[in-house]
């Protein structure tokens, strides 16, 4: 399971919501620093990541990837490459979700987001 590295977080608040429809499901996993989500639509499973306190915005792993290692996986990796990755690396994800440092890390995530939509939709109108 994505939690498996994450024991010395302690125990998650868990939250499970399943669609009757094609075996598709969100399991969210809540810690006070950090929240994961893995998700499973048409098949396809993918996690996302926010912090403990953000209420709104998800980021998917392999963008949190590509801020951290400097590599555009271009989203390429097993749902059991992910949890490695978080396990591997979550003092780096707490650090860049830690409450001081979040302003900067959500801009550079939503730039990261915008660069990767225009490489496979092209120019994208500004921001308001």
């Amino acid at each position: 399971m994505l939690t498996s590295g994450l024991s010395q977080l302690g125990e998650p608040a868990i939250e499970y919501l399943e669609s009757p429809y094609f075996g598709d499901y969100a399991l969210t996993a809540r810690w006070p620093d950090i929240q994961i989500r893995v998700i499973r639509d048409k098949g396809r499973e993918s996690a996302e990541v926010r912090p403990g306190h953000e209420a709104e915005d998800w980021f998917d792993l392999p963008l949190i990837q590509t801020l951290l290692t400097g590599r555009d996986t271009g989203g390429e990796s097993t749902i059991e490459e992910q949890a490695g990755f978080i396990a591997d690396h979550l003092a780096e994800i707490l650090q860049a979700f830690a409450q001081v440092a979040w302003p900067l890390t959500k801009h550079r995530l939503e730039s990261l987001e915008r660069a990767r939509a225009e490489k496979s939709l092209g120019p994208l109108p500004d921001r308001e």
